[in-house]
């Protein structure tokens, strides 16, 4: 048995040492990884890389040094590693929304819905006529990240963005909502929308991306008293662990709180 950090294989045929001092573990068919957590089983014989080796362990006789390797992110974050925010506040929330409501339609829809759904840009990408109930203000959407399974999640709609997206609910159901040539817009250009605004609205750093208004969404939920079992169904995650990351944020009772000291 090989121990990483915080990560413990069984199994291990053969290990030796990649490029910059990573080590490599050759796992037998059948092998549980166990990482930060989750289960995962290895199907076939394949290379490991993950996590930090521990000092003074043994494998196929060779002790494996003290050395960083890459690792997968697998816990969600509202700080990098450089102590960067990787949310928007409400201030620049606000000027994002400002910033967006002037531009062209198609831009102004996209960012909008990614604004007041949470959605990841993949999902709103893949949205379709057919996932809007304009009347009862709700959209449907397909949560990519469970690939393997159909899920499908409602969210509801604010009055302001039911308004912006009225006009494109008459077409056929099967039509993408955003397209270019009947095909679905590509990512790259859907992200291009949302960094040109972001720069716009003044906003930089690793939070002026796709991801920081779905972070912005969780908190601002979090915040106005949305339930965490009902956000976690909203934003479509696995775990309430995930969710209730956004419940560290510093709100506006805490700061009230916080006066009465001073």
């Amino acid at each position: 048995m090989v121990i990483l950090y915080n990560c413990f294989i069984r199994n291990v045929l053969r290990s030796d040492f990649g490029q910059n001092g990573a080590i490599k573990l050759k796992l037998a068919a059948g092998t549980a990884l166990h990482l930060n957590g989750k289960s995962r089983r290895i199907q076939n014989y394949q290379y490991c890389i993950n996590g930090f080796v521990g000092g003074g362990q043994n494998c196929g006789g060779a002790t494996l040094p003290m050395l960083p390797i890459p690792t997968q992110q697998t816990s969600m974050r509202l700080y990098n590693e450089r102590n960067e925010r990787l949310y928007l506040n409400a201030a620049e929330l606000q000027r994002f929304i400002a910033v967006a409501r002037q531009a062209t339609p198609a831009v102004r829809r996209f960012a909008l819905t990614l604004a007041y759904t949470g959605c990841r840009l993949s999902e709103v990408r893949a949205l379709r006529s057919g996932s809007l109930q304009i009347e009862a203000r709700v959209i449907s959407v397909r949560s990519l990240k469970k690939r393997h399974h159909h899920v499908i999640r409602e969210i509801p709609m604010p009055v302001a963005l039911v308004s912006e997206l009225r006009p494109l609910s008459g077409a056929a159901g099967t039509d993408y909502l955003w397209s270019q040539e009947n095909r679905i817009i590509p990512r790259i250009t859907a992200y291009r929308w949302i960094k040109g605004l972001m720069h716009e609205a003044q906003i930089d750093g690793a939070k002026a991306c796709p991801r920081g208004l779905r972070h912005a969404y969780g908190t601002r939920a979090i915040l106005s008293g949305v339930p965490l079992h009902m956000l976690q169904r909203w934003m479509g995650h696995a775990s309430m662990r995930t969710t209730a990351i956004y419940s560290t944020v510093l709100g506006p009772e805490q700061l009230e709180l916080s006066d009465r000291m001073w």
